[in-house]
């Protein structure tokens, strides 16, 4: 049989979305799948020991998506949209794969589609319309701090979900107006572009993040865990083995002005703290068995680690999760909101909420977890070795096998001749 060709496209707007693509190619059988991958710059070092074909593409910088995450503000337009689609076009001609794989590389529910080429969609359940729960947590935006100041918490949880829905319909427009042009049907939300492909692998555990009445095309694959391959800092060593260890890291969209404060904290109550910084801080002064480090491997943090501070996003959080370890998460955008919301239900941790994060709260939120921290090791633990009937309900290659073969029942690839070609005169225009 001949190997099935997969181009791995990966959104390099956030580290977590890279390492999620690459665990997922990495669980791919090299007897049966050649894979390539396609990425922004940002983080391209991480492919650099994969031996595998790359193609660079222009990917959203890390600084302007949370800059428009921390505004609440759409992320893609129009134009966006428009450009990325086309130069998906150009790297599907050029792979010439038989499956594309796509994590946050939204473009491709267009793309995807035009090409004729099969999409299997990595992405998180909670961002499913059949996501279980009618109510969202409330993210850390300027009108939702506000909010809070004014009416608390609780109502201005009402006041978001009130409004969630147009603001998950605003966020889809740059989508739905190159859609159009692509003679293809708008979608009612941006959920229906997070959630398309001919086949959506849930990368999360079903108790976690439940859906229910979901198409048959959608399954789970389980948590995809992945960790940079960096040496261990010298100061490794260095660390207390007479005192209990936390692992510390806001990744590349948390807020990294919190890790003094988290240090801090921890160094108070009897914790040494081993800090990830991605880039974002410098060290940290004045805490005692205090240890930096730009990237840390993340597996290894945690089974070293009584405790996870982090920004609450799925990578980290599944990380901690299936070596064992309890979650105190710090979210700030919605993304790690509802990854928390699922890890504080069934007992694996708690989350502060994004709008009520200072020294005072996250002293009480690390109280409260150390409160419970044998109860909650025991449900991590619990979690981690439910085994593959209860938490990965299919492997990576049955998705890839089967969106192909849903695709093209009767041949494993259509000549590229065959695929619809887009309309060369399209033009997209900017918001203003």
């Amino acid at each position: 049989m001949a190997m099935i060709r997969v181009l791995v496209m990966a959104e390099s707007a956030s580290l977590a979305h890279v390492g999620r693509a690459i665990a997922f190619a990495l669980e791919l059988p090299h007897n049966q799948f050649k894979c390539s991958y396609a990425s922004g710059n940002s983080y391209r070092p991480f492919f650099a020991g994969l031996e595998a074909e790359f193609f660079p593409i222009t990917s959203m910088d890390p600084e302007r998506f949370n800059a428009a995450l921390a505004r609440g503000q759409p992320i893609y337009d129009e134009a966006t949209v428009g450009l990325q689609v086309m130069e998906d076009l150009e790297i599907l001609e050029r792979a010439r794969p038989d499956v594309v794989v796509g994590d946050f590389r939204l473009s491709l529910a267009i793309s995807a589609r035009i090409s004729g080429i099969p999409y299997v969609n990595v992405c998180n359940a909670h961002w499913s319309p059949w996501r279980d729960g009618a109510q969202y947590p409330v993210p850390s935006l300027p009108i939702t701090r506000r909010l809070t100041r004014m009416l608390g918490i609780r109502l201005t949880r009402r006041v978001f979900n009130f409004g969630l829905p147009r603001a998950l319909a605003v966020h889809a427009r740059g989508f739905n107006a190159v859609r159009r042009a692509y003679k293809l049907g708008d979608v009612p939300d941006i959920r229906w572009i997070y959630a398309d492909g001919d086949i959506v692998a849930y990368a999360d555990m079903p108790s976690v993040a439940p859906v229910s009445g979901q198409p048959k095309t959608h399954a789970y694959v389980g948590p995809l865990s992945w960790s940079p391959e960096v040496p261990l800092p010298e100061w490794w060593q260095d660390v207390p083995r007479d005192k209990p260890v936390a692992y510390v890291t806001m990744g590349s969209t948390g807020n990294p002005a919190l890790l003094p404060v988290v240090a801090r904290e921890l160094s108070a109550r009897g914790f040494a703290s081993v800090i990830a910084t991605a880039g974002r801080a410098g060290p940290i002064t004045g805490v005692q068995d205090c240890f930096t480090a730009t990237y840390l491997p993340g597996a290894r943090a945690c089974r070293s680690a009584k405790l996870v501070v982090c920004n609450g996003g799925s990578a980290t959080v599944y990380q901690a999760m299936t070596q064992g370890r309890p979650v105190l998460g710090l979210p700030v955008n919605l993304d790690q909101a509802l990854t928390m919301d699922g890890v504080a239900r069934v007992g694996a941790g708690l989350a502060i909420a994004p709008t009520l994060q200072c020294a005072k709260t996250i002293a009480k939120g690390m109280d409260n977890v150390l409160a419970c921290l044998e109860s909650m090791t025991a449900r991590c633990k619990d979690l981690a070795t439910a085994g593959a009937s209860e938490q990965r309900v299919v492997q990576p290659e049955v998705c890839v096998i089967t969106a192909l073969e849903r695709r093209f029942p009767r041949a494993t690839h259509r000549p590229a001749s065959d695929r619809i070609r887009p309309d060369p005169g399209v033009e997209f225009r900017s918001e203003p």
